[in-house]
């Protein structure tokens, strides 16, 4: 049988020409090994000191596994508690933008989960990138162009009824299922960031 070539450079490499052919390379021809000889695990479990470590390696194992899993049992019920509370939210929200309907601020607001005075104030702010819409002293609120355009928003004529019977007609900004989607995200975002500054704990 002939040894791949590195084996024997090895070999030379760290034992003298006569030792490598009178010993060496007889006892890898018949073992495939040089120099180390096999252990019997079970030889090893008969060691007291060896039989100590293996079990308080193992216990340490073990309490480490524990409190991790601990650890996933309190995330996975903080995480269940959040899905379970958004869950009608979810579904409303689904609901509308597979149908695609629009809806007031109001209810945009409850669909998302926020109040809707919070959500009124998101869309007023002018320090915002770009604000949702402006309103001018004792008319209603005006949703800006740029979010008319890329379907976020629209302006409607509803009607309604005045003190007298009669029926006028008034603007109304309502939020379409593309500016439903941002708000969302945007009032979510907003909520980090107001728990991040009083310092508390962000799922």
């Amino acid at each position: 049988m002939r040894l791949p070539p590195d084996i024997v450079k090895a070999c030379i490499g760290f034992a003298p020409q006569a030792g490598v052919t009178g010993t060496v390379l007889p006892e890898i021809r018949k073992t495939r090994s040089f120099g180390v000889a096999p252990v019997d695990p079970l030889n090893l479990l008969q060691d007291p000191t060896i039989l100590r470590q293996l079990l308080g390696d193992f216990a340490e194992q073990t309490m480490r596994l524990q409190e991790e899993n601990r650890a996933l049992g309190i995330d996975l019920t903080c995480a269940t508690a959040v899905i379970e509370n958004q869950e009608p939210i979810v579904e409303a929200y689904a609901e509308i933008v597979e149908t695609g309907e629009a809806v007031c601020i109001t209810d945009a607001a409850k669909l998302i989960g926020v109040p809707p005075s919070a959500l009124f104030e998101h869309m007023r702010d002018q320090a915002g990138d770009e604000p949702w819409i402006y309103c001018r002293t004792g008319r209603p609120e005006v949703a800006f162009q740029t979010r008319i355009n890329r379907d976020e928003l629209d302006q409607k004529a509803v009607p309604y009824k005045r003190p007298d019977g009669s029926v006028g007609i008034r603007s109304m900004v309502v939020v379409l299922p593309r500016g439903l989607f941002i708000l969302r995200a945007e009032m979510q975002q907003r909520e980090r960031d107001r728990r991040r500054a009083a310092g508390e704990f962000d799922l």
